[in-house]
């Protein structure tokens, strides 16, 4: 648990900010799941990649990750509510 707490302190370090509980909840298994996946494939750099401020920088990149995704996604619905209207009108 104290790694996890760790982790999440670094997140917020790096944002800047405090971690929502539902931002962490759904970043932190994609987070862990991705280290996983970079440990697996390249090793964890003399325990480095083990640290939880490594951790944290993953849990930040979920998070704006999903925030674009979010963005992009708004965009591309507005622009086809504006065809759509453009294409009634």
């Amino acid at each position: 648990m104290q790694r996890e707490d760790d982790a999440r302190d670094a997140a917020s370090g790096w944002l800047g900010r405090e971690l929502t509980d539902s931002e962490w909840r759904d970043a932190y298994p994609a987070a862990q799941s991705k280290l996983k996946r970079i440990i697996e494939s390249f090793g964890d750099l003399d325990g480095e990649r083990l640290k939880p401020y490594y951790l944290g920088q993953l849990v930040v990149e979920q998070l704006r990750e999903r925030t674009m995704s979010r963005i992009t996604l708004a965009l591309y619905n507005d622009e086809r509510r504006q065809q759509n209207d453009f294409a009634t009108a």
